[in-house]
């Protein structure tokens, strides 16, 4: 409600103290990550809202990072629900534009907060989709500097590593084991635990 009502003011305070607050241990990357999804409304009538947050607060962490979202979610919508095969390419280059849009974004938000893990696992969702093992690889690096204990980035990371996005079994449970020490709860561990028991399964069904 206040982004669609213009209270910009508001808007800034509330959501870069969340960040504030992630930053003082406050609240855990998972947390931070569902109070920005309020930003997930691909509405087209949104994005002037968002450009005027930013011309009014240029240096906020929080209002680049919320229209990265925005046009994460409106790159999903451009493109549409078939498979690739059969979306014609205007709806491809539809997303991709905004894609670009997204990652310019966070690119910006990266630099204007001291722990961006947000910008981080954004970047990484992206990445993921257009196959950039590289910036994943580097993303996981950058969260893990600013937030040891991290999971988001980390839950991306092993997704990628699934064999449907040219990974492997192998690799998800070396990666597994890199993570045992690194501070995650027993719930985040058991989660990747079960990713890894869901891609044994994936596989034996296509042994058939």
């Amino acid at each position: 409600p206040l982004l669609r009502e213009g209270r910009y003011a508001e808007l800034d305070k509330y959501m870069n103290q969340f960040q504030q607050d992630f930053e003082n241990g406050k609240r855990d990357d998972i947390n931070l990550m569902h109070l920005f999804r309020a930003f997930n409304d691909p509405n087209p009538s949104l994005e002037a809202k968002f450009t005027t947050w930013i011309a009014a607060y240029p240096k906020s962490y929080a209002a680049f990072e919320a229209r990265a979202v925005y046009y994460e979610k409106a790159a999903y919508a451009a493109r549409g629900g078939a498979y690739i095969s059969q979306t014609p390419e205007s709806r491809i280059a539809g997303m991709e534009a905004y894609l670009r849009k997204a990652v310019s974004d966070e690119e910006v938000a990266a630099h204007l907060t001291a722990k961006p893990i947000l910008s981080y696992y954004n970047i990484s969702r992206i990445a993921k989709l257009t196959g950039n093992r590289s910036v994943m690889k580097q993303m996981l690096d950058d969260a893990i500097k600013v937030d040891p204990k991290n999971f988001i980035v980390r839950y991306k990371y092993m997704l990628s590593l699934q064999t449907r996005w040219g990974g492997s079994l192998e690799q998800m449970q070396k990666f597994r084991k890199q993570v045992q020490d690194a501070g995650l709860t027993p719930d985040q561990l058991s989660y990747l635990d079960q990713m890894i028991a869901e891609e044994v399964s994936y596989l034996a069904q296509r042994s058939h």
